[in-house]
């Protein structure tokens, strides 16, 4: 801007900024995914994971420079085919992010000997000591629905137990777990309070005299987890007569009409194909 730029001109300008609700960037590294889950539009856009390290580098300066302090990192599954994103997420770090996330299906649990991302791992321990070693703060865990119903969205029978004591695991290695929930209409709302309570005992150390809406609350207003609705076209290849998307012709303009585009909040997603998304 120029210098002479007055007071007044210059809260106008940042009364005008596009960018002021943003509080974290998401730096989706990849399409590629080991899972093909029900609710997921992936399945159907090219498997792209990014190489261009330094330019996500360079984004990062900018972001701090306006006071981003968290930044999150998704995929498909970034911790299988994300390569080079610790060296991202340890940048990020360097550069004074507060937190740095990553999102995942958990499928490294209870593993041995397995590759992530570019790198082997003797086992999860390991893993988690490198994650930590490298800046990341937060372990969010993707989860559908309890138990059965979960493993069955996800087409991996047994994993919502193997989550469940994973998130033991990442606490025992200095990490926080999170999750990031995906909604359904058709569960009644008892059956979320049961889910969101064990998970909240699962994520945080309460005091004897927390009582079950205080542990449920607790969860819902940490903003390092995530609850979303479904509203995605959805994943055509696995879809079922039970599918919760839309078909593309289905949703009125209202329900396309995005509140947050203008004005994005909380989040702004660098793609894997290179594109800004406002969600």
């Amino acid at each position: 801007v120029p210098e002479t730029l007055t007071q007044a001109e210059t809260e106008l300008r940042y009364g005008r900024n596009p960018l002021e609700h943003v509080s974290k960037i998401i730096f989706e590294l990849t399409t590629r995914c080991n899972f093909n889950c029900q609710h997921c539009y992936n399945a159907t856009v090219p498997r792209i994971t990014e190489q261009n390290l330094s330019a996500l580098m360079n984004a990062v300066d900018v972001f701090r420079a306006i006071g981003i302090e968290r930044f999150d990192f998704i995929g498909g599954e970034v911790t299988k085919y994300g390569d080079g994103w610790l060296d991202l997420a340890r940048y990020c770090q360097q550069q004074g992010a507060k937190i740095v996330t990553i999102y995942t299906n958990g499928w490294w649990l209870e593993q041995a000997n397995f590759r992530a991302a570019g790198k082997d791992y003797p086992d999860v321990s390991a893993y988690l000591a490198d994650l930590h070693e490298h800046g990341v703060t937060h372990i969010l865990f993707s989860l559908d629905d309890p138990g059965d119903m979960h493993d069955h969205s996800r087409g991996h029978p047994g994993l919502y137990n193997r989550v469940l004591a994973g998130m033991l695991m990442v606490k025992a290695a200095g990490l926080l777990p999170r999750v990031s929930i995906l909604m359904r209409k058709d569960l009644r709302m008892d059956a979320y309070v049961q889910l969101l309570d064990t998970l909240a005992q699962r994520i945080y150390d309460f005091s004897d005299s927390a009582n079950l809406m205080d542990r449920v609350n607790h969860l819902v207003d940490d903003q390092t987890n995530t609850l979303s609705n479904l509203i995605d076209i959805g994943n055509q290849a696995a879809q079922s007569t039970n599918t919760q998307g839309f078909y593309l012709w289905q949703p009125t303009d209202q329900q396309l009409y995005c509140r947050g585009y203008y004005r994005p909040a909380p989040s702004l997603t660098i793609k894997a194909n290179g594109e800004l998304a406002t969600c």
